[in-house]
């Protein structure tokens, strides 16, 4: 908590400093003038004289006019002439401004700069006070203040044995009661559900996933606490892929065809089946798209294991000899119009779905901008569930779409490409397929 309130309070500082270094650079470009009349009898000799001096320039005024408009009728200038001089001598009327407006106008600022001043100030005690309230209103102090009291507790587990457990099951506890108050609580419950999967309370953290999965607001988070609860059900059955398991992981799949919990767990399953190559396309597919650096290389650690298995057993596939392997290769563009200011960073989701089946991709593949043109496999050791794989369908759709949102679910403005195939065996190659077509 040290950590934020010194954040917090250096930007109050940033915020108060915007407001006053400006203002002194200010009045030290455009310095006052600070002399006042000592007495009342000196003001009103300067008003006397700054007086006399207006009556002259508009005695001056009204013989420069009167001269002009003799000159005029006596035929010595042109109307043109007459005007443009006229005109002349009114705005050296103007510019022959009396002292005392100046003197006027200096003493006028100066209340003007207290005022800017006092405004400062004012900006100065309010903004702190605003921020801190707000922030209590709204903010998530006492989130931070229970990780950190939860992350002290794993450290004390940790070091000090089943005691440091006790004492990190009751900061567990306390945070369940807290949120008894707030069901709708999303972040503070899969905080909890996170606590209890450390303790060893998998139960508990899946009852508590569960009743999260219809809370989710969209595809990717329900899918993401669907995977999460997969997990949980598979340290529920001593790290065994049950088929309760597969069901939740098939769940999270459909909502999210790259979801990393599901994934891996799926990569889990076919390794222990001897299916490397089914394992292999899980764990690089979750590996590409975890943001968790030590994930990512357990991931690809796991594919480099299957990669010598696969290499000891002589065969690209461990499963039966014979069995249909369902694959499409597909040559994959984008429409160079299309291309043109593009950020080469977005990803390309590529799919492949059944045109007359469920929603549920039959196998999935990503890329980036950058990586176009490419070649994209798509087949059935990528399926979502093994009774949905490409080989099951006679027709199938292949989409691939540049998704802005970085998101898999398809959204406006999106770019797309898409074509139906009706198959004509196990494997089909060479087959064009060009995103052209942005989504209304």
């Amino acid at each position: 908590m040290n950590a934020l309130w010194l954040s917090i309070a250096g930007l109050l500082l940033l915020s108060i400093l915007m407001i006053f270094v400006p203002m002194i650079l200010w009045q030290r470009r455009h310095p006052l003038n600070t002399h006042e009349p000592s007495s009342t009898e000196g003001k009103g000799s300067t008003e006397q004289k700054n007086s006399r001096r207006e009556n002259q320039n508009l005695t001056i005024f009204n013989e420069n006019i009167a001269e002009l408009a003799q000159q005029l009728a006596d035929g010595q200038i042109s109307q043109q002439d007459h005007d443009q001089l006229k005109l002349e001598t009114e705005r050296n009327l103007l510019v022959d401004i009396p002292e005392s407006d100046a003197q006027h106008d200096s003493s006028a600022s100066r209340p003007t700069a207290r005022n800017t001043f006092i405004v400062a100030i004012t900006l100065s005690v309010i903004i702190p006070v605003a921020s801190v309230y707000l922030y209590f209103q709204w903010g998530s102090a006492d989130r931070v203040a229970e990780l950190e009291q939860l992350n002290s507790g794993e450290q004390v587990g940790e070091k000090r044995g089943p005691a440091g457990k006790r004492d990190f099951s009751q900061l567990a506890d306390q945070l369940e009661a807290k949120l008894q108050d707030s069901p709708d609580d999303i972040t503070g419950w899969l905080l909890l559900a996170k606590t209890r999967m450390s303790l060893g309370e998998y139960v508990r953290a899946a009852e508590i996933y569960t009743s999260l999965i219809d809370k989710a607001n969209t595809d990717k988070n329900r899918g993401m606490v669907l995977g999460l609860s997969a997990q949980a059900e598979f340290f529920m059955a001593n790290q065994q892929v049950t088929p309760i398991v597969l069901r939740t992981i098939e769940r999270a799949l459909q909502a999210d065809p790259f979801e990393v919990t599901a994934l891996g767990l799926k990569g889990v399953d076919a390794f222990a089946k001897q299916n490397y190559s089914e394992a292999i396309s899980n764990w690089q597919l979750a590996a590409d798209n975890t943001a968790n650096e030590e994930n990512k290389q357990t991931l690809l650690r796991g594919v480099e294991e299957a990669r010598q298995r696969m290499s000891v057993s002589g065969s690209n596939f461990s499963t039966k000899p014979g069995q249909n392997f369902g694959s499409l290769l597909v040559e994959l563009s984008i429409e160079p119009k299309l291309l043109e200011g593009l950020d080469p960073n977005l990803w390309v989701y590529v799919f492949a779905k059944a045109v007359n089946g469920p929603r549920q991709p039959l196998a999935a593949n990503r890329f980036r901008v950058s990586d176009l043109p490419l070649r994209v496999t798509l087949d059935d050791s990528m399926a979502m569930s093994p009774n949905l794989k490409v080989s099951s369908f006679a027709q199938v759709e292949v989409v691939a779409r540049v998704s802005k949102s970085g998101e898999p679910i398809a959204s406006k403005n999106d770019l797309q490409g898409s074509i139906t195939l009706t198959r004509k065996g196990s494997s089909q190659t060479g087959i064009p397929l060009l995103i052209d077509t942005i989504i209304p």
